[in-house]
């Protein structure tokens, strides 16, 4: 299993719908300098997420998502691991939806908390952030 920047981009556009069906803009509003990464398993791309550059101490993760043949093997938490190790000097910034207590869990398990007041998310998400300090 590795741990890449260099996202296959024809994986990737396979994967990205399936789980993010409602999604059109992948690079949200980073646009071009959105960072892809992903987690390749037997030259697979299982796992991936975006990374947008807010300040010189805080990024934004987003587009988290695990292939659905890959969920409940531990390849989110090895994203998690690595994006946390990469950026192990930045505050991390995510939206979530309230109701994706699967995702809620997992960031909780990497000490993101509750950030009311930092960003207002979409309608039905709810901001966390795990700090760097």
């Amino acid at each position: 299993m590795s741990f890449t920047s260099e996202v296959n981009i024809n994986q990737l556009n396979e994967l990205y719908p399936q789980i993010f069906p409602q999604v059109n803009d992948k690079n949200g509003v980073f646009g071009d300098k959105a960072q892809w990464y992903g987690l390749v398993d037997q030259n697979r791309l299982v796992a991936f997420c975006t990374i947008g550059v807010v300040n010189d101490q805080t990024i934004f993760l987003y587009n988290v998502g695990v292939h659905p043949t890959s969920r409940h093997q531990g390849f989110g938490c090895k994203l998690m691991e690595n994006i946390i190790e990469h950026y192990k000097k930045y505050d991390i910034v995510l939206f979530v939806n309230k109701k994706n207590r699967i995702a809620i869990k997992l960031y909780q398990k990497y000490n993101f908390k509750l950030a009311e007041r930092l960003f207002i998310p979409p309608l039905g998400e709810i901001c966390m952030k795990r700090c760097y300090k």
